[in-house]
């Protein structure tokens, strides 16, 4: 993650960085759903729910990826959520 969407994620959405660092790294690595993004075609939210942050919520991690001239994932932005986002198409549930 780029300094700048770190300034981002922490002037937007206070209490998560860098408190929750970690929690963004697991998302990305284990997360319980994925979706694709309502407001970017070329974007895919990771979420997955964590017990420990603030008694139990959401974490979703907004990724972008470009796939030319060469393949490239970045994260834009990243928000603690209570439920589950109900826009954009499920592409992949965590049996």
């Amino acid at each position: 993650m780029t300094e700048e969407r770190e300034h981002h994620i922490t002037d937007t959405h206070p209490g998560l960085l860098p408190e929750h660092i970690g929690c963004i790294a697991d998302t990305l690595a284990d997360p319980d759903q994925i979706r694709t993004s309502f407001r970017f075609a070329n974007a895919k939210m990771f979420t997955r729910w964590f017990e420990g942050l603030r008694e139990g919520k959401y974490l979703v991690v907004v990724v972008v990826s470009d796939g030319f001239p060469f393949e490239r994932h970045w994260i834009i932005t990243a928000y603690i959520a209570r439920r589950l986002a109900s826009s954009g198409d499920i592409e992949w549930t965590k049996s």
